[in-house]
């Protein structure tokens, strides 16, 4: 039997309505409900169980209820989750905020043995704070990690602290991501990326890489020391609980761990790619669609829409702060890539989705959110408007599509763009670092997002085209 079966029979015996009733109150067959009751069919469309929900008197709770379980039985457990999940995901990233924090510095370690053991989870997190501290004081601090995010709140939360104050630490991250998990709703990879994001969005120099294998029998609690840290001084092994570590500043120990992380390093992919100018983001793009003639990504989604295809030389050039580093030669970049852009749209069409919020906020600053503010001046109103007429004739053209997202999104710090179902960009504006830009191409995440935004209109999580384009003229006739 569904889940929708079960549900719905489970509600029918609580509200005490029969197949009988509802079909003498001219909804459906009797045969119809026995069938859906049964499990053996299902309402053909949301409008159908809309109706049903309607005719059973369902209160909010129970009627949501209902719509999961419908959802659930339609698309199936794994896909429905794992939408949910990326949901999670999202409102972890949207509203993720990095501010310095007040470090406190620890003395140095001293260490009455080449080897040393520490029982307990209160004096391992204590001397892990002590051993990150005592790399800061280095010349080129660095440190390695090999350790899951899952499980290590203590461990990624003293990361995510000293990054966001040590400007010169870079962190090098070996992390494992969950084959099993990507054949089904792909929790644990979607996680993965939860919890790291603190770290890649603070600005500093965290490279995380990433290799495929079956983490429940490869990294648990019967691995016994499954977290690894390495400092110029110092190499500590800690247990899966955290409760129990070895550490050693013995040098011998401490190469001999370096040259096995260097070795797994090899055999890793790049989780994430820092891109940290204009020139690095429109490299990257260029890799992504390997020289290919079209460079159009299957969508975009950001506060705003995407009106990067409807600026010009004349714009770019009357706006562009020409004072900054290598500034003219993005600017010629960026012509070249305005041009292909425009060919490519008339072959493949531009899908933008965007909020109603983030489009008010275009026309009220002049900023858009593909290029970085610090770049350009804010365009004046007659731009804004001029962009948003060729928004628009894009849009009665057929080679634009904007997608305006339900009010219950509330995009406002990110935005990213899916070239295919395994790369992305992504952008976070880090509110003392401005914009910061980063390549995604691990693939299990890429297409879990992917597929999430794809199917937005089936989940009934768009405006329709007509409210779409009625916004869009209420915009030009200056009534938004």
């Amino acid at each position: 039997m569904s889940i929708f079966a079960e549900k719905l029979t489970r509600l029918m015996n609580e509200k005490n309505v029969t197949p009988y009733q509802l079909e003498k109150l001219g909804f459906l067959k009797r045969t119809t409900l026995i069938k859906y009751a049964n499990g053996k069919s299902k309402p053909s469309d949301s409008a159908s169980l809309e109706e049903l929900i309607r005719m059973m008197a369902l209160g909010i709770e129970e009627a949501e209820e209902l719509r999961e379980a419908y959802a659930i039985t339609k698309i199936g457990e794994p896909i429905y989750f794992r939408r949910r999940h990326v949901e999670a995901l999202l409102k972890v990233i949207n509203n993720t905020t990095v501010y310095p924090f007040d470090w406190q510095r620890h003395s140095s370690l001293q260490l009455k043995r080449d080897i040393e053991c520490i029982i307990g989870k209160v004096n391992v997190v204590n001397l892990l704070g002590v051993v990150l501290s005592a790399e800061t004081e280095e010349d080129a601090p660095v440190i390695k990690v090999i350790a899951q995010p899952e499980g290590n709140r203590e461990l990624m939360s003293c990361l995510t602290t000293i990054t966001s104050t040590e400007s010169k630490l870079s962190v090098e991250h070996i992390l494992c991501i969950d084959n099993k998990s990507a054949g089904n709703d792909n929790a644990y990879n979607i996680n993965i990326l939860k919890e790291i994001m603190p770290l890649i969005v603070s600005g500093a120099s965290y490279a995380p890489y990433y290799y495929y294998d079956d983490v429940k029998s490869h990294i648990n609690q019967f691995s016994s020391f499954p977290n690894v840290i390495i400092t110029s001084r110092y190499a500590m092994l800690i247990s899966h609980e955290l409760d129990k570590a070895v550490i050693s500043g013995f040098g011998d120990f401490i190469n001999m761990q370096r040259a096995i992380f260097d070795d797994m390093k090899k055999r890793c992919d790049k989780y994430v790619q820092a891109l940290p100018g204009p020139l690095d983001i429109l490299s990257y793009y260029e890799q992504v669609v390997d020289g290919a003639d079209n460079i159009i990504p299957d969508f975009s989604v950001m506060p705003d829409p995407c009106l990067f295809p409807f600026l010009d030389e004349d714009i770019m050039r009357k706006y562009a702060k020409f004072d900054l580093p290598h500034i003219e030669e993005a600017v010629e970049l960026l012509i070249d890539r305005v041009r292909r852009y425009r060919e490519g749209m008339e072959k493949k069409t531009e899908i933008s989705f965007c909020t109603k919020q983030g489009f008010r906020n275009f026309m009220e600053t002049g900023i858009i959110t593909e290029i970085p503010s610090i770049y350009y001046t804010p365009f004046d109103m007659d731009v804004r408007l001029l962009m948003v007429k060729r928004l628009y004739g894009a849009m009665k053209k057929g080679i634009y599509k904007l997608k305006i997202l339900d009010d219950r999104f509330n995009i406002r710090n990110i935005s990213f763009a899916c070239y295919n179902e395994y790369s992305m960009t992504y952008c976070y504006n880090h509110p003392l670092k401005g914009m910061l830009a980063f390549g995604f191409r691990e693939r299990s995440t890429v297409t879990s997002i992917y597929d999430y935004f794809t199917t937005l209109e089936e989940q009934h999580l768009l405006l329709s085209d007509a409210e779409t384009e009625q916004f869009v003229r209420e915009v030009l006739e200056g009534k938004i």
